[in-house]
């Protein structure tokens, strides 16, 4: 993966996503990409997300 300098810190991940995530995610629909996305934020994958 490259330089994650640019992303902002609600997207980066706060542990590592397990390869079998990564491996199929790109071949789910968007709907479903959404649903992981958001199962691995409850998971503390990745912070949660601000609000104001």
């Amino acid at each position: 993966m490259g330089d994650m300098e640019d992303v902002p810190a609600a997207f980066c991940p706060q542990k590592r996503i397990p390869e079998f995530v990564l491996e199929g995610f790109d071949k789910e629909p968007l709907e479903n990409q959404l649903k992981i996305l958001s199962t691995l934020r409850k998971q503390g994958f990745f912070p949660k997300l601000p609000t104001k």
